[in-house]
């Protein structure tokens, strides 16, 4: 009896901790699946699942949402100027500070590709939300990261598009709307913003 009692208990015990073992597994694979292994922030499908949750949310709510595009102005001229692997360093800073400035819990950032971001903003009105991007400009601008390759400036910046969520787009209308107001701001002489 006493042998029976033992062997069920370690058969338990297994049990327990191979499922344990299977769900941190499948954690850590999601976590994976959904961060940018150079930034360490959120990918590409976290954030467009993400935006499009924060979209629902907002219709339902009717808060205010800005959806904006931010794009490293003269990227490739960096990266010929400097190589790549000081690229990724320019990269990986620029996230970090994002995401600093982010502070609010609804609000996030992601990597779209190469060097564009996507930004949420959630809850916010249009004085506001021109401040707090005004803010990320100029947080980007701030790090001093050298760039003698640049036209716009003698360190890295920034060119962002920001659309104001009008409560019935869909993902892809804010997206291509964004878009749009990122090469506004970029025929405008970059470094700035177009929020719309």
């Amino acid at each position: 009896m006493f042998f029976a009692v033992f062997v069920g208990a370690v058969g338990a015990y297994l049990r327990e901790y191979t499922q344990r073992d299977h769900f941190l597994l499948r954690r850590m694979l999601h976590n994976r699946a959904m961060s940018d292994a150079l930034t360490g922030i959120g990918n590409r499908r976290f954030f467009e699942g993400n935006a499009a949750t924060a979209l629902r949310q907002a219709r339902r709510e009717r808060a205010g949402l800005v959806f904006a595009i931010l794009d490293v102005d003269h990227f490739k001229k960096y990266n010929d100027r400097y190589g790549h692997q000081a690229g990724d360093l320019a990269l990986r800073s620029l996230a970090r500070a994002l995401e600093a400035k982010l502070r609010r819990p609804m609000d996030m950032v992601g990597r779209l590709g190469g060097e564009e971001f996507g930004l949420i903003l959630y809850g916010v009105r249009p004085d506001a939300a021109r401040a707090m991007i005004e803010n990320l400009v100029h947080a980007v601008s701030s790090l001093n990261i050298p760039h003698d390759a640049s036209e716009t400036a003698p360190h890295l910046t920034v060119s962002v598009g920001a659309a104001l969520f009008d409560g019935l787009e869909s993902l892809e209308q804010i997206y291509r709307r964004a878009d749009g107001l990122l090469y506004e701001s970029k025929a405008k002489g970059r470094n700035r913003y177009t929020l719309g």
